[in-house]
């Protein structure tokens, strides 16, 4: 493993490109793919308005050695992309990543999480040595149109509700949709550790930074004037498509199908709405969840670790 000696600071002009090619690309794909997938990453993030003024670099004398992105979210949090794979010791990224961590925290930042590779144990230990710990191994779904059509009404069961409605989000049903969201996590299978984290305000700005935000791809349902469930979408800048951002269900109303329900409404909305797929991500632990999402045509892509750092001073 490489120690070096050159200190970490912001890349700049054509360091830029480099280092985020460095950051958020898998290393063990070829050069056109991993420039095409920078090329693809900084169209999404032109259209989201997302401020790439934090990807940090370290070269080995005239080479670079080492790049992080630190990119802000909505709801005081960032993303942290590290590369793998990597020829840098664990002591030393972890290092790096303090160093981080501290600029993240001098501006306002109370949440850092990091997606890695399951199999990319280097950058896992140099995390935890950072204060990081794992929340969750996350299953990337996706569902293209043609795939959910017939699941739809096979999930439309009834749901033993007096007087069902739906709403979508609005300014004035904010906090509604807070409580509701906030409620949902009680005995929650999904990323259980994180709601801890967070402030729910924080949350719902989060997922509203998810995509593109549209509040009539926010959904509430009522039973008269009790809220039951919701479910989110964020939509592609760039084509589409949408990322069911979220999905809960109050624990009172738990085990009578309103999830099937639930997930079919929203499915069907999107449909309706001219989406042609929808992404998701489910804590791997969540098997009620990955089964009601494959009944649905949902098939599993890819696999991440997500692991997150709290810069509260409560956490």
């Amino acid at each position: 493993m490489t120690h070096l000696d050159n200190d970490l600071r912001p890349a700049t002009g054509a360091q830029h490109w480099a280092a985020l090619r460095l950051a958020i690309t898998d290393g063990r794909t070829t050069d056109p793919e991993r420039d095409h997938h920078v090329k693809a990453f900084l169209e999404y993030s032109r259209a989201m308005n997302w401020p790439l003024d934090r990807v940090w670099m370290c070269d080995n004398g005239s080479r670079l050695a080492w790049s992080c992105a630190a990119l802000k979210s909505p709801g005081r949090s960032s993303m942290l992309m590290v590369p793998y794979p990597t020829q840098i010791d664990v002591a030393q990224i972890a290092t790096f990543v303090r160093q981080i961590l501290d600029d993240e925290a001098a501006t306002g930042t109370n949440l850092i999480q990091s997606l890695l590779f399951t199999e990319d144990l280097g950058n896992r230990a140099a995390l935890e040595a950072a204060g990081f710990r794992e929340i969750a191994v996350l299953y990337y779904l996706e569902c293209a149109a043609g795939g959910w059509k017939s699941a739809i009404a096979d999930l439309a069961s009834p749901m033993g509700l007096d007087e069902p409605s739906w709403v979508t989000y609005s300014p004035d049903r904010h906090e509604e949709f807070c409580r509701l969201i906030s409620e949902t996590y009680q005995d929650s299978l999904d990323c259980p550790g994180l709601s801890r984290l967070r402030d729910v305000h924080d949350v719902v700005e989060g997922h509203k930074g998810a995509g593109r935000f549209d509040p009539q791809k926010w959904f509430l349902l009522r039973n008269a004037d009790k809220p039951v469930a919701c479910i989110l979408f964020g939509e592609s800048p760039l084509r589409p498509s949408a990322e069911l951002v979220y999905m809960g269900v109050h624990p009172a109303y738990r085990g009578r199908g309103v999830g099937q329900r639930v997930l079919a409404f929203g499915i069907n909305a999107m449909h309706q709405s001219g989406i042609r797929g929808i992404t998701l991500a489910v804590d791997a632990r969540n098997a009620p969840a990955l089964r009601l999402y494959e009944s649905a045509g949902f098939r599993r892509t890819h696999i991440r670790r997500a692991m997150v750092r709290s810069l509260s001073d409560s956490a």
